[in-house]
This record gives structure tokens, C-alpha cells and sequence, in this order.
């Protein structure tokens, strides 16, 4: 590190030198050769965790070199990453033969990727998690969806449109979503599940006649007009609450599943950070998972390029009671709420080691994480 340190400046005043003779392309050179002998620097002045947890959520479920997992994962080992969060299932596709979910294109394109990703992580030592979108229809066939409108499963908004998302509330819907967390659990021997899209996509929805009549059930309140009712405080209130009951069922039958199926096979959410506030936004109050142990640890998407934001999310939901070093935040290197260059992923990797969690998650398996960070 002080090598690197060293030849900072040395670079910094050719460049100067260079401005001054106008010789600009060489002053373009010269700064970006400081600017990575001090990246350098600060990389390897940083002290590694013993243990910790390092993992690289891929969302292609292709790897960096589709058809080569085997390459894809002798790289990120040599990287120091520990564990991978492979995008293999989502509610309307599979990249694996399933007899439940379709089968996508990238399968048809490129074969079993849960299979080939899962040998190639043992082969290198590293674990492999099954990352799957619950809910969420996105990528699934046109006439799979048709099929699922005319049966009335997709979600509905409060204007009457209906949008491409299973309705939480259908106990058919459920015993699809977790039927095909089972098949895979029993067909991979993967190292996880990591759950996904675990929640309704925002406060607006579902106003299907299923919920109606579950929440009625439920709940005893008076639905009727449905769903101009919900504009009241009192039922929004105890319809917030009815909601977060579905999705905390799918959480809850999923660890069920896997202790029948997989018993070693850790679960994972990924979850929005700001807590309490995802309870009444989206329906997902993961703290209360944590509580029951019906998760192993939760992946907060904490994705800001502000550091002191990122602080402070992160302080936030590890002062939760019972959290006990179960937070895996969400680093977003190329998320669309931020970019991070390789310092400010260092610096957001040091704050989780002071802050005593256990590891983090980078987003996203791409050529940019893989050449400009994870060196």
C-alpha cells in the first residue's frame, strides 16, 4: 500500500508537467494512473475478516461466461467471494427442467443452469443459493399469463387493472410458489434458498375479490364498497396488517419446505432497508421473520452511493432487537440507485465490518464488478 501510495504523486506531477506542454491525452494518462495507484492503496491497506460472509447476487442466472460456470466461479473464488446468489426461479420461468414452474428461454438456450452452477460452486468451494422471485411474472410467456388472468390469480389495483403478479392471497397461488421451492430444493443440493420480490409490489394492491373476501374473513370489518373502503384510516390500518400475514405465510411454509426437504439449506430474504416503513409500503415486516427464525438472515438493499446514508440504514436496522448479526446488507455496485466505484465499495464493505455484521452481498454479477472491484 505504501508503494502504491508513493507513485501517486509522481504520477500527479508528470501530469502537470504534461498540461503545461499541452500534451493533454498524456495529463489524461498521467491522472488515471494516480487515481489507481491510490484506488491500489487503499485496497490493500484495508484488513480482511476472518469468516466473513462475502457473496455476489448474479441476476442473468448465466454467470459472467454463459455455458462456463466452471470459469465464472474459479474467478470469483480467486476474488475472495464466498458465496453466489444464482437467479435460477421466478414465478413464471425456470432456468432448470421444472415440472411446476415453465421453463425459460436462457434453460432452452443454454441447459440446466441450477445443476451446472451447483457443481461448478463445489468444485471451487463456493455456496450456492437458488434466488427466487416470488410473485413477480416478469419474463413469463404471454399465454402463461393469459392463463392465469382468466383463472383470476394475477394481482388487481385499486383502479381495477390487473398486473402480471400472483395474488398472495390464493391458496392456489401459494401452493405453486412454494410447490416449486420444494421441487428444487429436492432435486439441488443447493446451500440455500434466497427469497426475492418477497411482497406485494406497493401499497396499492391486491384489491382482488380473493383478498377481499380473505381480509373480510379475517379481519370482520365491513368491505363493502370495495375497495373505496380501504380509503378509511381504520381499514387501511387493519388491511396493512392482513397483508403482511400473506407474505409473512409464504416465508413461514418455505422454511417449513425446507426443513422437510433440505434441512441444511439456509433462508434468505432480499428486503427493502427501510424498516418499519416496507410493512405498510409493501407488506414485509422481515424483522418479524428474524424474531421466529423463520430466516436465517436478511439481505437489506441498501443502495446509495451517499456513505453516511449507507451508515445509516445499515445502524438502523442492526439496532433491531433479535437481529444478532443476521443482517448480509446489499451492497449496489451497479444498482440503478447507484455506482460505485471500488473506493466507495470499500468504504461501504469497512462500515459493515465496524458495525460487527457477518459479511454483504454485491449487486450485480456483471463485467464491471468483475474487472473494476472485485480485483
Amino acid at each position: 500500500a505504501k508503494q502504491h501510495s508513493r507513485l501517486a504523486p509522481a504520477h500527479y506531477e508528470a501530469a502537470k508537467r504534461a498540461i503545461v506542454d499541452r500534451r493533454y491525452a498524456d495529463t489524461v494518462q498521467r491522472c488515471q494512473q494516480a487515481d489507481q495507484e491510490l484506488v491500489n492503496a487503499v485496497a490493500l491497506s484495508q484488513r480482511a475478516r476472518v469468516g466473513e460472509r462475502r457473496g455476489v447476487w448474479d441476476h442473468s442466472g448465466l454467470g459472467l461466461y454463459p455455458g462456463n460456470w466452471d470459469q465464472t466461479c474459479r474467478e470469483l473464488r480467486k476474488a475472495g467471494i464466498t458465496d453466489l446468489y444464482v437467479n435460477l426461479l421466478w414465478a413464471g420461468k425456470a432456468h432448470y427442467p421444472s415440472k411446476i414452474v415453465p421453463r425459460s428461454r436462457t434453460f432452452e438456450d443454454y441447459g440446466d443452469q441450477a445443476a451446472a452452477c451447483v457443481k461448478a460452486g463445489r468444485r471451487h468451494g463456493i455456496r450456492i443459493h437458488a434466488w427466487k422471485v416470488c410473485w413477480n411474472l416478469a419474463g413469463a410467456s404471454a399465454s402463461f399469463l393469459a392463463k392465469l388472468e382468466k383463472a383470476g390469480r394475477l394481482q388487481v389495483t385499486e383502479q381495477g387493472e390487473t398486473i402480471p403478479w400472483l395474488c398472495p392471497s390464493r391458496a392456489d397461488n401459494v401452493q405453486y410458489e412454494v410447490g416449486a421451492i420444494r421441487e428444487g430444493a429436492r432435486q439441488y443440493p443447493v446451500g440455500g434458498i434466497h427469497l426475492d420480490y418477497i411482497r406485494y409490489r406497493d401499497s396499492r394492491v391486491c384489491c382482488c375479490e380473493s383478498c377481499r373476501r380473505g381480509f373480510a374473513r379475517d379481519s370482520g370489518l365491513q368491505t363493502h364498497p370495495w375497495p373505496k373502503v380501504l380509503r378509511t384510516s381504520k381499514t387501511r390500518a387493519a388491511y396493512n396488517k392482513w397483508r403482511c400475514g400473506r407474505i409473512t405465510h409464504l416465508v413461514r411454509e418455505t422454511r417449513n419446505v425446507l426443513r422437510e426437504t433440505a434441512p441444511s439449506a439456509e433462508l434468505s430474504a432480499a428486503v427493502f432497508g427501510k424498516y418499519p416503513q416496507c410493512i405498510d409500503s409493501v407488506a414485509q415486516d422481515w424483522h418479524l421473520w428474524l424474531e421466529r427464525n423463520y430466516v436465517d438472515s436478511i439481505c437489506p438493499m441498501n443502495y446509495t452511493p451517499d456513505p453516511g446514508r449507507f451508515r445509516a440504514w445499515l445502524t438502523a436496522q442492526t439496532a433491531l432487537p433479535g437481529v444478532d448479526g443476521r443482517i448480509l446488507p446489499g451492497i449496489g455496485v451497479t444498482a440503478n440507485e447507484s455506482r460505485l466505484d471500488p473506493v466507495q465499495v470499500i468504504e461501504q464493505i469497512r462500515t459493515v465490518r465496524q458495525l460487527g455484521q457477518p459479511g454483504y452481498i454485491l449487486f450485480d454479477l456483471n463485467q464491471t464488478l468483475a474487472t473494476e472491484s472485485l480485483p
